[in-house]
């Protein structure tokens, strides 16, 4: 197939425009190269959220990907309610596509009004390295034509566009005339498909989410899928050969050509370096080294630092840490408790730092975990902090480094399958009782509607660091979450995902546990530093399960794995931990009941899978290849397989890896044990101040003031529950389940 004489789509919509289009970025570039493309335009409506998925789904596929926009162009001074324009924009080159993702974010951040607007105005100050395309029926030109404005004005219009569209679905005198005023500038005109779906069979999915829009005309939407180079050359025979071919062809092989072939992402990895990070890191860790073991420090923890130590440094990663020590030490200072999750507590430096409590020479957790088999990986550090002073925190991490070099992380929020099985029977069942679908028709429409983009979110902590020699829009454009323009915070356009290993970025939490171990340390007089962690009072209430409203432990999931597995020391219920938060775990269980294998035994942690392999003499790179494989829920390979099974591991453990889906990291499970324990300990210790605490930071749930209800109404009200909510409690249920169980507690206690 000579791909010369194939169109290109310079008109195409994805999941990424909103509850509008039904291809994934990577299906679009999949369906343009089976149809012979050498190239595709990805235009979604004001956003431009498909282009990492379409750059990565390009590799190696011959395809170019022409990076673009559908914008709603307003000709006026800003003015929300006037009438506004298709358009279509097109990234030449580097120079264009950042000044599109400036027209995006100003469109969603300075003239956003329902919907992502551009002012003509700013859109001609941010136009080079652009082209700017006539779009479709509700563009600039055709709404003239259709207008019946006089020739003078259609011509004033087209002369701001860089080339015109034509479409098949469009009346033919409407396309005639768009040819004619093309031909009188000398600007080329395209054929393009306004493409919302792949094939014709997509049409029924497409009208059922333009019915879920509320839309009272979803079912006289034209047909707009990817037709093929004979498919429009067809449509537009009316033309005549030559005309049609120059328009489905020529033309747009034409604007293809103009566009470079970009990187929407930079490749790399861009940091903010701290000025005597290096020497400041080395500084703290031998002193913290020398303070915890004065004279007598061990061979392997010196070795262990000096290791890390050599691979942070030559990475470049010192600012990384030391950030994350003046975080910590803010919050300490202030009088905040604060904690950690993910593997920060992987790394022996992140410990000597005091950024972790979790000592990973301790817990015999491996560096790789944490840092990459080659010890080079992007750190990714998660601190969490008492809820009211996450905001402080926010503020403090922005004048370390500039408040216009700290952007919040964007996430995208889509249709999961439950809001698309709604959407398909609202359609169905409301709209169209008359006409029969079968079963498979219809969970094919489901399938197709999942992953479709509702709308932009905010990580609930996560903020990406700039360089100090780079701009936002180097990376990304930025909006406000969920559109709304009085949060006051900026976040991400792309999903943060698509920037992680490209940019820092630090998880800054709020959450509940830090805010109750302070509150309970206010309330008793409590050092929690005091605590001890074999304290026996403690491991009873949790060995017995009597864990209602402890963080990790209250759920009656995890009480009954307690009962199941009969944890016994503090490191156990770390193993609960890692246990609750893994998929697929049941294997495992299910041995354990039969008294093939005991707790300590069981595989509970991704750690556990690298330290037991090269315990058993595999090397650590194949170790920890297995690890990553399983943790991804992708088994294990046969080559793998033959490795264990000649190293001696027993099937069981085998069998375990090829049927768990994910596993959670162990110095996360510490971290998350180390708050619920102690917070288990002032509910054995200190029952009522536990109990007085807990609601403060809950009560407000639901509108209910639980403090005040007796013991008959909490009764009351947990029956009532249960009888309306059958086996499986919706989630909102769950909650109050809970609450009113620990309120039924306290009650019987005699609080």
């Amino acid at each position: 197939m000579n791909k010369n004489n194939q169109r290109i789509e310079l008109h195409c919509h994805t999941k990424m425009s909103q509850m509008d289009g039904i291809a994934s970025p990577a299906e679009l570039i999949m369906h343009a190269e089976d149809s012979g493309s050498r190239a595709v335009a990805i235009t979604d409506h004001g956003v431009v959220q498909a282009f990492p998925e379409a750059y990565s789904a390009a590799k190696g596929k011959g395809v170019k990907v022409i990076y673009g926009a559908e914008i709603d162009l307003l000709n006026d001074d800003y003015k929300p309610n006037g009438a506004f324009y298709h358009a279509v924009l097109l990234a030449k080159n580097a120079t264009g596509l950042k000044n599109l993702y400036k027209l995006v974010s100003a469109s969603h951040i300075t003239y956003f009004h329902k919907r992502p607007l551009t002012l003509k105005y700013f859109l001609s100050a941010h136009r080079d390295g652009l082209l700017l395309g006539s779009a479709c029926a509700e563009g600039e030109l055709q709404t003239a034509i259709s207008a019946n404005c006089p020739e003078e004005r259609l011509l004033e219009i087209a002369e701001y566009y860089d080339y015109l569209e034509i479409q098949p679905h469009e009346p033919e005198s409407v396309n005639r005339r768009i040819i004619q005023i093309g031909d009188r500038l000398g600007k080329p005109v395209v054929a393009t498909g306004d493409v919302h779906f792949l094939d014709q069979s997509n049409e029924l999915v497409r009208r059922v989410l333009e019915n879920a829009k509320g839309l009272k005309d979803a079912d006289e939407q034209p047909l707009l899928y990817f037709k093929s180079t004979e498919q429009m050359l067809d449509e537009l025979a009316y033309l005549g050969k030559e005309k049609a071919f120059e328009v489905v062809v020529t033309n747009t092989n034409l604007i293809a050509d103009m566009a470079e072939e970009l990187k929407p992402i930079p490749d790399g990895l861009f940091l903010q370096q701290i000025d005597n990070a290096d020497d400041d890191l080395v500084a703290i860790c031998t002193a913290r080294l020398r303070e915890l073991y004065d004279s007598n420090i061990p061979v392997i923890a010196k070795q262990r630092m000096d290791t890390e130590l050599d691979c942070i440094l030559k990475n470049g990663y010192a600012s990384i840490y030391i950030t994350a020590r003046q975080l910590v030490m803010k919050s300490v200072d202030d009088g905040y408790f604060v904690g950690c999750r993910g593997s920060v507590g992987s790394s022996y430096v992140a410990y000597l730092l005091e950024i972790t409590e979790v000592d990973p020479l301790k817990y015999n957790i491996p560096f790789e975990v944490f840092a990459g088999i080659n010890s080079d990986k992007l750190p990714d550090i998660g601190l969490v902090f008492e809820a009211e002073y996450q905001p402080i925190i926010h503020k403090y991490i922005k004048e370390i480094f500039g408040a216009d070099k700290i952007v919040k992380s964007g996430a995208i929020r889509t249709i999961t399958e439950l809001a698309a099985h709604r959407f398909a029977m609202t359609y169905l069942d409301d709209e169209h009782t008359d006409t029969f679908y079968e079963e498979d028709e219809i969970n094919s429409v489901i399938s197709k509607l999942v992953g479709v983009k509702r709308f932009t979110s905010q990580h609930p902590g996560g903020l990406f660091i700039l360089p100090k020699d780079k701009e936002v829009y180097d990376f990304t454009p930025v909006q406000y979450p969920a559109n709304d323009m009085d949060s006051g915070v900026l976040i991400t356009h792309f999903d943060y995902h698509s920037l992680e290993g490209i940019l820092v970025k630090f998880d800054l939490l709020g959450h509940d546990s830090p805010t109750m171990i302070d509150k309970l340390r206010q309330a008793t007089g409590v050092d929690i530093k005091n605590i001890s962690l074999d304290d026996e009072a403690t491991l009873e209430l949790l060995l017995n399960a009597d864990t209602l409203g402890i963080p990790e432990f209250g759920s009656p999931f995890v009480r009954k794995i307690i009962k199941d597995t009969k944890p016994k020391t503090f490191y156990d219920f770390a193993k609960v931990i890692g246990i609750s938060h893994s998929t697929n775990w049941f294997y495992n269980a299910e041995l354990i009941q039969r008294g093939i294998i005991t707790l300590s035994e069981a595989i509970t942690f991704r750690d556990d899978i690298m330290v037991y392999l090269m315990s058993k003499g595999i090397s650590n790179e194949v170790s920890y290849k297995i690890m990553v494989s399983v943790v991804r829920g992708d088994g294990i390979t046969d080559e793998h397989e033959n490795i264990m099974r000649n190293a001696g591991v027993p099937e069981w453990y085998i069998e375990s890896c090829c049927k768990i889906l994910y596993l959670f990291p162990k110095a996360h499970a510490v971290e998350y044990l180390l708050m619920a324990f102690r917070i288990t300990w002032f509910k054995a210790h200190y029952p009522a101040a536990f109990y007085k605490v807990y609601f403060e930071v809950n009560n407000e749930f639901a509108g209910i003031d639980f403090m005040s209800l007796d013991i008959a109404e909490t009764k009351r009200q947990l029956a009532e529950i249960e009888a309306n909510s059958g086996d499986e409690l919706p989630f909102l249920d769950k909650d109050l389940r809970s609450l009113l169980e620990i309120r039924q507690e306290m009650l019987g206690r005699g609080f």
